[in-house]
Parts: C-alpha cells; sequence; structure tokens
C-alpha cells in the first residue's frame, strides 16, 4: 500500500504542481500571476520558463505524504471497525463500514495535514535569481 502510494504520488508531481500553481493563481497579485490556460500549458511553460525538474519540486513531501496518507488509513480503518464492533452498538455492516471509514479518514487527515501544507507550499513558491 505505502509503495504503490509512494510510487503514484512520484508520477503525479508534475500534474499535482500544475494544479495547486493554477488555483493559486487567482491568490497572487496581478503582476506576479501566471495565468496558465491548462495543465498541458503549466507543465509546457513550466519545463520552459523553469526547468524540467521543477516538475517535480516537493517531490519528496508529496512522496511522504503519500505513505503517511496510506499507512495512516490502513493502520486505523481495521482498528476503527474492530473498535466499533466491540461496543456492541455496530454489526458488521454498511454503518460499521461508514463508521470506521469516518474515524480513518479524520485520522489520515490529521497525521497527512502538516506534511501536505509543506509540500503545497515548496510546490507553489517561484524561484527569482535561483532563489526562492
Amino acid at each position: 500500500g505505502m509503495t504503490a502510494g509512494a510510487v503514484g504520488s512520484f508520477i503525479g508531481t508534475p500534474a499535482e504542481i500544475s494544479l495547486i500553481r493554477m488555483t493559486s493563481d487567482g491568490r497572487l497579485p496581478v503582476e506576479q500571476q501566471r495565468r496558465y490556460t491548462s495543465v498541458f500549458n503549466a507543465l509546457y511553460r513550466i519545463t520552459k520558463e523553469e526547468g524540467l525538474l521543477t516538475l517535480w519540486r516537493g517531490c519528496g513531501p508529496t512522496v511522504t505524504r503519500a505513505i503517511v496518507v496510506n499507512a495512516a488509513q490502513l493502520a486505523t480503518y481495521s482498528q476503527a471497525k474492530q473498535g466499533l464492533l466491540s461496543t456492541g452498538y455496530f454489526k458488521d455492516d454498511l454503518l460499521c463500514h461508514f463508521g470506521a471509514s469516518m474515524i480513518s479518514g479524520l485520522a489520515t487527515t490529521l497525521a497527512s495535514m502538516p506534511v501536505d501544507i509543506a509540500k503545497t507550499r515548496i510546490q507553489n513558491m517561484k524561484i527569482i535569481d535561483g532563489k526562492p
């Protein structure tokens, strides 16, 4: 699970960089906006203006986040489900799975949020004269 998340996040990092930059563009002052017209335009311009390796900026935190998310989900879902079943109020049915999923989702969010914030900030930054 963690390996699959790490590999998938590594492959998807260029698209995520484009998404993060496109969504944050409107919050920048007009003179600093990148004005990408599509994901493909963003990928092309990032490569042309900042270099190919820029597409993987923040890859370390992205991979770390994927590992944390998968580990937290795998570790907490089964525990939450067993905990709910042990109360006697739940049977192994849709309601139990829903409750366990909600608990697991909360734990996953809490575990991954610090890494996610760092990742987004790294991927969104501009490099001017070789400095962030």
